[in-house]
């Protein structure tokens, strides 16, 4: 389990870079928003997915990922691609502007990433007790 915990510290700070990288080097926006969109998308289900299966219904990771994706990439994903031929800034979802839904995501994803941090802690806490009881 160790390694999954590697796996969605390396997600989280990879999907941004990966964005960022995406939109610097592919001149249209839209492809490279479909890029970098799917990449969030999977990259929160994969760790919605190991946290689940490690702490199941106990993980903050958890409930963090699936709010982040129905709440924020999932909706701006799907309106997005839904409207290929319209320009980003004038799409909404349910009134609110799309711009506005994506500055709202990357505040939350700092929430995601704590929550990352919090459920490592718990999972290091509870590895350590683990093999303090084996040893005895």
């Amino acid at each position: 389990m160790k390694k999954a915990i590697i796996a969605a510290w390396f997600l989280i700070f990879f999907s941004p870079i990966f964005a960022i990288l995406m939109f610097k080097n592919i001149p249209e926006a839209r492809i490279a928003g479909l890029f970098a969109g799917s990449v969030f998308l999977c990259s929160a289900i994969f760790i919605a997915a190991i946290f689940f299966q490690m702490f199941r219904f106990k993980s903050t990771v958890f409930y963090a990922a699936i709010l982040h994706t129905v709440l924020f990439s999932m909706p701006i994903f799907l309106t997005r691609m839904l409207n290929w031929q319209k320009d980003f800034s004038s799409l909404e979802f349910v009134g609110i502007p799309l711009q506005q839904m994506h500055k709202m995501s990357e505040a939350f994803y700092m929430i995601f990433a704590l929550f990352l941090a919090v459920d490592s802690i718990r999972y290091y806490l509870w590895y350590k007790k683990q093999k303090e009881a084996a040893a005895l």
